[in-house]
């Protein structure tokens, strides 16, 4: 009897040694399994702040980069505007050329319409002694004739106060030679003064 006792006593000794040490085993597998899963959810988070601090530079380099546009826009539509003014300013100022180039053409083509003389009557007229060679100046607008006459093409047209060298005269006529390579003319005696001899 006392062995059956000392029998189920060391059963139950040897059961609960078991259960102690499977109990132990099973206690530090579940640590171990514990603390892997808690460096996960630490590495996760370190993840989630990295991005989240990478996120929010991406938002402030974002709304450096739209202010920065905004003033590009506000530049461009004020160059925009300043090229519209000039192009205002350019057609003004062109019409006013074209005005002028067209009120200054209107004499000139009205002078070199002019009809031609009328043929002189032969009247008797005072000997004049022939005109000198050497510098005139005009002392009118005056047009410069392919030949001594009233009838001949005009070449050009001379203004008033424009000194010009005179080779000879030809009756009323003075010829005149351009020191610029304009083709030799004639204009009226009557139209110039003398001014000096040619150096």
């Amino acid at each position: 009897m006392l062995a059956k006792i000392v029998l189920v006593v060391g059963v139950a000794a040897l059961a609960m040694g078991v259960y102690f040490v499977v109990g132990q085993r099973g206690h530090s597998e579940s640590q171990l399994l514990l603390e892997e899963k808690l460096k996960e959810l630490q590495e996760k988070e370190r993840k989630v702040q990295t991005l989240e601090a990478d996120a929010a530079k991406t938002r402030q380099t974002l709304t450096e980069q739209t202010g920065q546009l905004s003033e590009l826009k506000a530049k461009l539509e004020e160059s925009q505007k300043e090229l519209a003014s000039v192009r205002v300013r350019l057609g003004l100022t062109n019409r006013e050329v074209d005005r002028v180039a067209s009120s200054r053409s209107q004499p000139a083509r009205q002078t070199a319409s002019r009809p031609p003389d009328p043929a002189p009557q032969p009247v008797p007229a005072p000997t004049r002694r022939a005109a000198e060679a050497g510098v005139y100046e005009t002392i009118r607008a005056t047009s410069v004739y392919e030949d001594p006459s009233g009838s001949s093409r005009v070449l050009s047209q001379i203004g008033p106060g424009t000194r010009i060298n005179v080779v000879r005269s030809n009756g009323d006529w003075l010829e005149v030679r351009s020191k610029l390579g304009n083709p030799p003319g004639f204009i009226r005696l009557d139209d110039a003064k003398f001014i000096g001899r040619a150096n």
